[in-house]
């Protein structure tokens, strides 16, 4: 299949637990996805924020995985959160419900050259993604992307 990546910021105190004592959560999710998943380490943020980014590889369905288990790795703490202000994941909105009902803000990077195909004709793709999963979808607007950056948050 073919190798797909996908990056999710998480905020710093977030991003421990999908680490996990030892590296004993990120390690099982690896084992149960088949994916790889690496975090960075905390000098190495998302340019113009300070999170911290999960970088997931695989196939499409090893990255599928994962990035399920991450966000509910990631829902799990949420509740403790006091400012969920970014989270992350692409196909989180429809994957796992956190444990509690709150919305939750996930932030994923896409390269800015997939923002059409995300957003479709006159806006229908996106549209159809958010009645889908039921979530508020996003894209960082283009006077907020940094100079030289080729990706974009959504």
């Amino acid at each position: 299949g073919q190798n797909v990546m996908v990056k999710i910021l998480v905020q710093n105190k977030l991003a421990g637990g999908v680490i996990g004592k030892a590296g004993a959560t990120i390690n099982s999710i690896k084992e149960a996805s088949g994916a790889r998943v690496k975090v960075s380490n905390n000098q190495e943020t998302f340019p113009g924020t300070n999170d911290r980014i999960i970088l997931i590889q695989g196939s499409i369905n090893t990255v599928l995985t994962a990035s399920r288990l991450v966000v509910a790795e990631l829902a799990k703490q949420e509740p403790q959160v006091q400012n969920p202000e970014t989270v992350g994941d692409a196909f989180a909105a429809g994957a796992a419900p956190p444990a509690s009902e709150a919305p939750m803000t996930i932030v994923v990077v896409i390269p800015a050259q997939a923002c059409g195909l995300i957003i479709g004709k006159g806006g229908e793709r996106i549209n159809a993604l958010r009645e889908q999963c039921q979530a508020k979808i996003q894209l960082q607007s283009k006077d907020r992307i940094i100079q030289g950056l080729d990706e974009r948050t959504v």
